[in-house]
């Protein structure tokens, strides 16, 4: 119904279509420092956002504090604070175990979350497979 009302209202070139995710055919993670699994700790709303689609489309951007349980690449570790927003991106839950790509010299990051059902599932053994 979302989707729906925002063709209605801002036309086809300006609504969110899909859930903002790493592209699979970019996966040599030349886009990423780190990706890593961690535990959210704190999760809350920033007073920016974030401009998506050449202007057009934006969403409120996420400040999440997480604790980093596995590294997949790069050198993170403990606990740090990441930026997440995106077209359908989930607000986690405390405790909420998810996969985090984090982008080179930022500290924005894509999450999924486990709890998102198989995109999730699909991520996870894609990411432990490599």
């Amino acid at each position: 119904m979302f989707l729906l009302m925002s063709l209605f209202f801002f036309g086809t070139s300006e609504a969110c279509v899909g859930r903002s995710q790493p592209n699979w055919n970019d996966y040599e993670y030349s886009r990423f420092s780190s990706v890593v699994i961690a535990q959210v700790v704190s999760s809350r709303f920033s007073e920016q956002f974030t401009t998506f689609e050449r202007g057009q489309s934006q969403a409120p951007e996420h400040i999440i504090q997480i604790l980093i349980t596995s590294k997949i690449k790069g050198e993170l570790t403990g606990t740090i604070e990441i930026k997440s927003s995106g077209c359908f991106v989930p607000l986690p839950k405390l405790g909420a175990t998810g996969l985090f790509f984090i982008y080179k010299n930022s500290n924005r990051a894509i999450p999924i979350y486990e709890s998102e059902g198989e995109i999730a599932t699909d991520w996870f053994e894609h990411v432990k497979a490599s």
